[in-house]
């Protein structure tokens, strides 16, 4: 148990980090809107969600079905990703989400994930390298969106793209709040 909270301490310091270009929190709310709800909609929902999360998965329904009773003008869901630092693989699972799949594209991948969620477990991947790992991540994104170019897709995944700083301050940011 020490040995999992010091790990878990070593990722959110090491997250924390500025890293080579943007270390700034990001002011403005970032994350992924569901459906068209508008920025100055008078009840807001900020929901922190990680990917791999099976609590975070067996909520999804329930935020979806209130999203669809309530959207509009009135009322904005928005989903922050958020990795725990004990699913391995939630960092490069929330990478993914920032990649070219864009904010319309959000709930068809997070939907994708959750459907492969146990594939991307710390046990089932106990033996799994990174780049199997992106591989399978590319393949499940070239499934759900064709005109994904795969190999641009794999780049996007390894340390130091733009996608990975855009992640690191997706996470300052859900920290910070």
């Amino acid at each position: 148990m020490m040995g999992l909270l010091f790990r878990a301490a070593i990722f959110v310091v090491l997250a924390m980090l500025p890293s080579s270009s943007v270390g700034d929190i990001p002011m403005t709310t970032p994350g992924f809107t569901y459906k068209d709800g508008l920025p100055q909609a008078p009840v807001q929902l900020q929901v922190f969600i990680d990917l791999l999360c099976p609590y975070s998965k067996a909520a999804y329904p329930a935020l979806k079905q209130l999203g669809d009773a309530f959207e509009g003008k009135d009322f904005r869901l928005t989903f922050q990703v958020l990795p725990l630092p004990f699913h391995r693989n939630a960092f490069l699972a929330a990478q993914s989400t920032v990649h070219s799949v864009g904010v319309q594209s959000f709930v068809p991948w997070l939907e994708t994930i959750y459907a492969n969620q146990d594939k991307l477990s710390n046990t089932n991947t106990l033996n799994t390298t990174p780049n199997d790992l992106i591989t399978q991540l590319a393949s499940w994104a070239h499934a759900a969106f064709p005109s994904i170019d795969v190999a641009s897709f794999r780049k996007t995944l390894l340390p130091g793209t733009a996608e990975d700083e855009k992640t690191r301050q997706l996470f300052r940011y859900t920290l910070a709040h």
